[in-house]
């Protein structure tokens, strides 16, 4: 998944309080739809780079349960959500060169339980007035390196990585 904007319109359609608190339902993306289901083990592998969640969105940038899912070159803004990337039965996680700015928990675990089997690798993300939670390791198997290559934004590029995503991102 690459150079995709996620994002909602304020909708006065949409109201009520999902488990965050935030009006309506606006999840954006759920790899693996529930912990009972065996066959998706080692299937639902994703990559995702130069994305861009913004407005609204409350949850699931991604929330990911089995497989491997690598987060590259992304760009995390939606202020006022409940959380960005969340780990779930048996995901490993690989986040590199990300921006994070003004949003809640980057990335965290679904519950104690999940943390046994997940695991979560951040390295070299950019956290700009961030809050909540940031929860890596765990006690699954480490995703450390894709069986492909790719070229990271370093540090040194962050900044410009976001204007490129902000830019390039969507539709056009």
């Amino acid at each position: 998944m690459s150079w995709t904007k996620f994002h909602y319109t304020p909708r006065t359609d949409n109201i009520g309080s999902d488990s965050s608190g935030s009006t309506g339902h606006r999840f954006s993306n759920l790899v693996g739809g529930t912990d009972n289901s065996p066959v998706d083990v080692n299937a639902l592998n994703v990559t995702w780079h130069h994305d861009w969640w913004a407005d609204n969105v409350s949850e699931r940038q991604p929330r990911v349960r089995y497989g491997k899912n690598h987060l590259f070159n992304n760009l995390y803004s939606a202020t006022g959500d409940s959380y960005c990337v969340r780990a779930g039965m048996a995901a490993g996680l690989l986040l590199e060169s990300n921006v994070f700015v003004g949003v809640a928990s980057p990335f965290i675990f679904n519950s104690a339980a999940d943390q046994a089997t997940a695991f979560i690798t951040a390295n070299n993300n950019r956290y700009v007035t961030v809050s909540g939670t940031m929860s890596a390791g765990g006690g699954g198997t480490p995703f450390t390196s894709p069986p492909y290559s790719y070229t990271l934004d370093g540090l040194d590029g962050l900044d410009g990585l976001q204007d490129a995503i902000q830019t390039g991102a969507g539709p056009q």
